[in-house]
């Protein structure tokens, strides 16, 4: 009986708590949660840089470099491939709620924002709203 109301509520609820720090971030949804580091491995082969890893998942052998999603940038990796990268890291993480929700675009609330300090892109609470408006949140906010 608890699967069964566990379900019907998840077709309900359409509501992310994404909690970021420079360490982990941790998504939460219906009682339920999944962290991940946040560092994104991008592969060091020829042509355009291509992301092979996000967290401690791995989906390539291939040779990478480990670039922290809200660190520094590292020489050579361009403002527009790191902006990139920080969609392609809140897309993995809302992937990771929506695997156990009939919801495609969720309502995400962002805490610990302003504990990121500042970014390379710029101000931390637009930068990460704009990121996860394009991993195709329904609407982000920033509740720090």
């Amino acid at each position: 009986m608890k699967r069964l109301t566990r379900a019907i509520r998840s077709i309900c609820v359409n509501e992310v708590e994404i909690r970021v720090s420079r360490e982990l971030v941790t998504v939460s949804w219906d009682g339920q949660s999944r962290s991940v580091r946040p560092v994104v491995h991008l592969g060091t082969g020829p042509g355009r840089a291509r992301i092979v890893g996000i967290g401690d998942t791995f989906g390539s052998l291939e040779p990478s470099v480990a670039l922290p999603v809200f660190g520094p940038l590292p020489a050579g990796v361009s403002l527009a491939t790191w902006a990139e990268v920080v969609t392609q890291f809140m897309d993995y993480t809302i992937k990771q709620a929506r695997r156990s929700m009939v919801v495609v675009r969720p309502t995400v609330h962002l805490r610990g924002v302003r504990s990121l300090g500042p970014l390379p892109g710029g101000n931390p609470e637009q930068v990460l709203t704009n990121a996860v408006l394009r991993a195709h949140a329904f609407h982000c906010m920033v509740e720090d």
